[in-house]
């Protein structure tokens, strides 16, 4: 289980705030993940009354990438992450 999917498991609620998303997934900024939102990365909002301001655990768990099998190819993800401030 990767490092992300084992903090969103240990999140209780359904639905996370951008703030909370942001954390567990470790984006560094809210605006990071909602880029991510706008780039199709993570799910859109779930909308209720008008007002996209949360997010469902579950589908934000379905979008994050398997981990890789072997080594390498995990210590390069890891170097992508950072680079791209997720880590």
């Amino acid at each position: 289980m990767s490092l992300h999917k084992k903090k969103i498991a240990e999140t209780k609620t359904l639905l996370l705030t951008a703030k909370q998303a942001t954390e567990v997934l470790g984006y560094g900024t809210e605006r990071r993940f909602l880029n991510a939102v706008k780039r199709g990365q993570m799910p859109k909002a779930f909308d209720k009354n008008g007002r996209p301001y949360l997010w469902s655990r579950k589908e934000i768990e379905a979008r994050l990438p398997e981990p890789a099998n072997d080594n390498r190819k995990e210590s390069e993800t890891i170097k992508i992450d950072r680079r791209l401030g997720l880590i």
